[in-house]
C-alpha cells in the first residue's frame, strides 16, 4: 500500500514540475446569449498566448479555465499523438470525387482537473483556436469558439443545457468499411490509417 502511495506522489510531482502553466482566457461572464442554450459562460481567448503552447516541446501543461460561479478549473494535461503515421483527410463530395484535404494538425491533450482524478478532460489547441470537452462531477461540458458577434469569443456550457439541434452530425469511415453513424452535410471525412 505504501509503495502505491509513493508511486502516485512521484507521478504527481513529476507532472507538476515538468508542466508549463498557461492562462489563456479572461473576462468571464455568466449569461445565455445563444438561442437554445439555457446557461453559458462567455470569456475571451488571448490568441497570441496560444503560440507558446503550439511551440512548446513540453508534453505536460497546466491550463487555467474560467468556470461557473466565479471559479476556475485547473486542467492538468498531457499531450497525445492521436494520428496513425498514415493518417490522411479526404473530401468526398456529392459527385463522389475524393480529393485530399490540406490538414495541419494541432496539439491534442488529455488529462483531468486538479484535485479530481475522476474527471476527464480533452483539449485541442490550434494556432488561433482552442476547444475541449470536460467530464466533471457526472456532467459533460464543452468549450470553444462560438459564432456570435460579441467581444467574448469563447463559450463554456453543459451539454444538457443545449436545447436545440446544432444542425450537423459526423461519422467516421475506416478503409474498406461503411459509415459508423449518420451524417448530414456536403462532404465526408475519411480515416485511412489505423
Amino acid at each position: 500500500m505504501l509503495r502505491c502511495i509513493l508511486i502516485v506522489l512521484l507521478f504527481c510531482s513529476v507532472f507538476t514540475t515538468n508542466a508549463q502553466t498557461y492562462t489563456l482566457f479572461n473576462n468571464p461572464v455568466e449569461k445565455s446569449e445563444i438561442d437554445g442554450l439555457s446557461e453559458a459562460l462567455y470569456f475571451s481567448l488571448d490568441k497570441p498566448a496560444l503560440q507558446p503552447v503550439m511551440k512548446s516541446t513540453r508534453s505536460d501543461l497546466i491550463l487555467h479555465l474560467p468556470f461557473f460561479n466565479n471559479t476556475e478549473l485547473v486542467l492538468q494535461l498531457r499531450e497525445q499523438n492521436i494520428f496513425a503515421p498514415d493518417f490522411a483527410v479526404y473530401e468526398k463530395t456529392a459527385t463522389n470525387t475524393r480529393t485530399p484535404v490540406d490538414y495541419t494538425p494541432g496539439k491534442y491533450f488529455r488529462g483531468h482537473i486538479q484535485g479530481d482524478p475522476q474527471s476527464i478532460v480533452t483539449v485541442s489547441v490550434f494556432p488561433h483556436e482552442i476547444n475541449g470537452i470536460i467530464r466533471y462531477k457526472d456532467r459533460i461540458y464543452n468549450f470553444g469558439k462560438h459564432g456570435l458577434q460579441m467581444a467574448r469569443d469563447m463559450v463554456l456550457f453543459r451539454t444538457t443545457d443545449a436545447k436545440v439541434d446544432q444542425g450537423f452530425e459526423c461519422i467516421e469511415l475506416f478503409a474498406n468499411e461503411g459509415p459508423k453513424s449518420p451524417w448530414k452535410g456536403g462532404s465526408t471525412i475519411e480515416k485511412t490509417g489505423t
